[in-house]
């Protein structure tokens, strides 16, 4: 029975008396693994939230909107991510009912790109989201999109032109205007509002700054008078204010203060008080990137005239996020953190606890509910009830994938974990903080970077004599603190980046940190000497340090790996000298204590680009690759050693996987079979017990390793690892024709398609690997099997794309046929998206199906429903072409399986549903009603099922079309497709990512 639902390191250190892992550098996105040998039971902690890009309120309905935000890479093929991958942002639409408490997907159904802006109209309770790069040259669709039932169904506004980055959407203060500010154009880009009176049906634009203007002259920001609907205001990338008076017709220059003026100025950001509009704070950067001078204006007049403020208790320094007033101060976020005024900015208080650390993307005041503020930013959302004084964290059911690069743990504290997060690569996307702690083993977790710098962290440790001392390497500055982040002092190293860093245990107070030059501290990081690695007074000025190991009963004896070996030095960096490897790209050196009769001895690992894992054993020159069990030619992200236990080690794989050895490295075996394809980016011991390991993932969370059984039972989240997932939407993301064939050429395609969780963007569980069949229909004929879709696999471990290849489509060749193409999966809800692959793939007025006969009712095991007709028409029932056509009927005949045999004229099924899928949407049930009319061919009468008033309105846009087919109740059903749209081709739309990785 077909299923009812048809439709679609960098660095990691860990610092105890026994190890020290140096120079590790990290990758970011999911990769296969290989089949776990033995079995290992693995569970998802409560993870640190991930990034909110935007929030949106619905005053009327009071629900909210969030974008959510998510670095993965764009070709999964990739097994190398340092040297070949390309990251991007994979964004995900979720939505609040119960303000912000929970949240749920809102849809799948948003072509794939980066969000960009985003709007709740509470007049047409309608959501506006502006999409970026959501295609390539050809099929781009950047622009505005609309949903009109809450984020579940969009379609792409036609503002006749499809390369519009959208900055801000917004109403004016009597919400009889919807305006949005955006940059179009390519090499020459201008800046655009475009404003609509008519509830976003008809928009009309206005170029106010051309790039001749300047190249920082662009739109940044846009907002409107809280009092006067007329008035508008607009902020520049280049530190500029203009205003309207007229409801954005024309835009005019404001006067700011010289002293304001800068070369090299940053974005403005614009608040105005909703209780006192006259009150105005302007705040822009002189100068650009973290050490950019934050300043800030007041106005008294209603942008009138400005005056530089100076306001006491904001840092100096620092690149500023957000700026939002809230009807009782302001709230202001830079990278290093948020603070708050409630004398008009005189005065600002660092927000403390949950808000201490990271930037805020975004600060929104509930309407109704003036002293409720919810925060999102780099690490989930928060929620202030007091105006913005205390803040807690809120978002049951927003993905808690923040990436973790760096874990930190020692058996001094228990239920201890520190967290580095991957600080974004992406312009305008909220920060982190520089760390995170977790005092309950992982459930919760807080800033623990109040008052640090702006900083992207290259090395890290705890100190071996205190664990509430922690250290931090970045470029350009040294970190530390004495109180388990909850202050810093910061001290400046020379320009560089630090991938590296050791302890000496023999003495504490001794720090070396990598990158060029290598730098040594004899005060615990309050001051550093350069200690550059030279070989025969040639200085290898060319490669940065990236692993350092140090004798652990000498503290001047250390080991130093570069992209060209490693090197060793017998007096604290003054001389070096080869120590192997030479000419090999090392990326990491650990270092394993194990007692020896004479005291301990030291085992040195080193990570070979492409060459897997070498060991050079105590008093042994030579290295040995340790590599039994692994994949070869791999690259390895870093070394986590057991303190209980010197010859447990495990590694993680550059692509995916994770490995275990008991013996020292002599050989290795797979556990990580049910961690599915999660990038492993962190490794770490749990001093607690019980679970040996953490690994923190590239977008699933910590996940903690139990002590392998003979069976082992993976729970989480969703279930157990062997639930069948109940339903499931089904995408083919690309069929391309080989060699890139025209469709008049082609005579084979490969497709490749994606399994998500239903209406959502979320990986199905980790190791489901359901049996997925491609079905093909030609021109009206019903669909029918063509072959199962495999599920990508590297190394033999699976990944969640399933792929078809070789398919015939030679029959396209011919430009009066068309091949259309859906997914079924087996034992599960299934609902399917459509692909077109026609030189026209449009459905034109065919010839209905005429029955040759009446199949006896007691044989009807399986059928056949063809549309017979789609007859777009008016509210008042007139027939209209298919572009202006709001309506149609859609009439249905239903014959015995691979017959013209038709139904009895009596017959009736359990239920007969019409369904729809737009563009390459998810489809879902347009009509469950039908009226049966009786039909006469020559001699026979049978029964049709007419599907009256579908909206088609849709399909008056040239880019929108709607594929649809009908599915019986109660019996197995091949349906015919018929297309309906100007153009009925799929245009290679943008491949969707998983918002998340897989969870069990």
């Amino acid at each position: 029975m077909i299923a009812k639902r048809f439709f679609a390191l960098r660095a990691l250190r860990w610092s105890s008396g026994f190890v020290l892992l140096c120079g590790l550098i990290w990758g970011l996105q999911a990769r296969p693994i290989f089949a776990q040998q033995p079995v290992a039971g693995w569970q998802p902690f409560a993870n640190p939230p991930g990034r909110i890009r935007l929030l949106a309120q619905d005053a009327t309905n009071q629900t909210l909107y969030a974008v959510f935000v998510s670095a993965v890479r764009r070709d999964a093929d990739l097994t190398q991510w340092r040297d070949r991958g390309v990251p991007h942002k994979s964004h995900a639409l979720y939505l609040s009912t119960d303000r912000g408490v929970t949240w749920q997907p809102a849809s799948n159904n948003l072509v794939h790109g980066a969000i960009t802006a985003l709007y709740a109209d509470s007049t047409s309770h309608s959501v506006f989201a502006g999409l970026h790069e959501t295609g390539d040259e050809t099929t781009r669709r950047d622009g505005l999109w609309r949903s009109d039932d809450n984020g579940a169904h969009w379609r792409q506004v036609n503002l006749e032109r499809n390369d519009l980055n959208i900055r801000r959407i917004t109403s004016n203060a009597d919400n009889t205007l919807l305006l949005f500010g955006a940059i179009g154009g390519d090499r020459y880009p201008s800046s655009y509002v475009y404003t609509s009176r008519d509830e976003g049906k008809s928009w009309q634009s206005v170029e106010v700054l051309r790039f001749e203007d300047g190249p920082t002259h662009l739109l940044r920001d846009l907002a409107a008078h809280p009092k006067d609907p007329n008035r508008l205001f607009m902020t520049t990338y280049g530190g500029d204010l203009y205003g309207s008076t007229d409801g954005g017709a024309t835009w005019a220059r404001s006067s700011l203060p010289s002293t304001l003026q800068d070369a090299e100025a940053g974005p403005a950001l614009l608040a105005i008080d909703p209780a006192r509009p006259e009150l105005m704070l302007l705040a822009r950067n002189l100068g650009n990137g973290p050490e950019a001078q934050m300043v800030i204006a007041r106005s008294q007049d209603g942008g009138a005239s400005w005056r530089r403020a100076a306001p006491g208790g904001l840092p100096e320094r620092g690149e500023i996020v957000s700026l939002t007033a809230t009807g009782g101060g302001y709230l202001l976020s830079a990278g290093a953190g948020s603070y708050r005024s409630t004398d008009q900015g005189a005065t600002w208080q660092p927000l403390e606890g949950a808000l201490s650390g990271g930037s805020v993307a975004t600060f929104l005041p509930l309407a109704g509910s003036p002293r409720t503020i919810i925060a999102a930013g780099g690490y989930g959302l928060f929620v202030s009830r007091d105006g913005g004084g205390l803040w807690q964290s809120l978002g049951s059911g927003l993905p808690a994938n923040l990436s973790l690069v760096g874990l930190l743990t020692d058996a001094r504290q228990p239920g201890v974990i520190f967290g580095v997060p991957e600080q974004s690569p992406f312009v305008e996307a909220a920060k982190p903080p520089a760390l995170l702690r977790s005092s309950d083993g992982g459930r919760t977790w807080m800033a623990a970077a109040q008052g640090l710098a702006d900083v992207q962290p290259g090395a890290w440790a705890l100190d071996a004599a205190d664990p509430n001392t922690v250290f931090i390497a970045a470029e350009g500055a040294f970190s530390r603190s004495a109180n388990g982040g909850l202050t810093w002092e910061v001290t400046p190293l020379p320009p560089g980046p630090r991938t590296a860093m050791a302890l000496a245990l023999s003495d504490p107070n001794v720090l070396y940190l990598g990158g060029y030059p290598l730098l040594r501290s004899d005060d615990r990081g309050a001051t550093w000497q350069s200690a550059p690695v030279k070989v025969a007074t040639q200085e290898q000025q060319s490669n940065n340090v990236t692993g350092i190991v140090v004798d652990p009963v000498d503290a001047r004896h250390l080991w130093a790996s570069m992209e060209g070996g490693i090197y060793e030095s017998l007096n604290a960096g003054a001389a070096w000298s080869r120590a192997g490897l030479d000419d090999q790209p090392v990326r990491w050196l650990s270092g394993v204590v194990k007692p020896g009769d004479n005291g301990v001895t030291l085992t040195v690992y080193a990570g070979v680009d492409g060459q897997g894992i070498y060991r050079r054993d105590a008093n042994a020159p030579a290295w040995t690759p340790v590599n039994a069990g692994l994949p070869a030619d791999s690259t390895f992200l870093s070394l986590q050693g057991d303190p209980e236990n010197p010859d447990a080690l495990w590694t993680n794989r550059d692509g995916g996987g994770l490995y275990r050895s008991l013996d020292g490295g002599e050989s290795w075996a797979s556990i990580g079979g049910a961690l599915g394809d999660n990038l492993v980016t962190a490794l770490a011991v749990d001093p607690r017990g019980g679970v040996r390991v953490l690994a923190a993932t590239a977008t699933a969370g910590i996940w903690g390793e139990s002590a392998p059984t003979a069976a082992s039972t993976v729970r989480g989240s969703q279930g157990t690892q062997d639930r069948v997932t109940p339903a499931v939407d089904a995408r083919i993301e690309i069929l391309w024709p080989h060699d890139w064939a025209s469709v008049g050429e082609a005579q084979q395609a490969n497709l490749s398609l994606r399994l998500f969780q239903p209406g959502s963007l979320l990986p199905l569980a980790c190791t489901w690997s359901p049996d997925v069949t491609i079905w093909q229909a030609t021109n009206n004929e019903p669909a029918a099997p063509i072959g199962r879709a495999e599920q990508r696999s590297v190394e033999g471990a699976p990944f969640p794309v399933w792929e078809l290849n070789d398919v015939d489509i030679s029959a396209a060749n011919d430009p009066d046929t068309k091949l259309y193409f859906m997914t079924r999966v087996a034992g599960a809800d299934s609902a399917t998206a459509v692909w077109a692959h026609a030189a026209d793939a449009r459905t034109f007025l065919p010839f209905p199906a005429q029955p040759s006969g009446i199949a006896s009712p007691a044989a009807l095991r399986a059928v056949d429903s063809y549309i017979q007709i789609v007859w777009p028409h008016d509210e008042a029932g007139q027939p209209q072409p298919t572009e202006s056509a709001p309506l149609a009927n859609v009439a249905v005949a239903v014959f015995d399986h691979g017959t013209r045999l038709s139904v009895p004229a009596s017959w009736r099924p359990k239920g007969i549903t019409l369904y729809g899928a737009w563009d390459n949407e998810i489809a879902r049930p347009l009509a469950r009603q039908a009226t049966v009319q009786m039909k006469t061919a020559g001699a026979i009468t049978y029964p049709t099922w007419e599907f009256a008033n579908i909206p088609v309105e849709r399909a008056g846009d040239t880019g929108s079309k709607l594929y649809l087919w009908v599915m019986v109740e109660g019996v197995e059903t091949y349906p015919a497709i018929w297309s309906h749209g100007a153009d009925a081709r799929t245009i290679f739309p943008a491949t969707d990512q998983p918002i998340q990785g897989c969870l069990p």
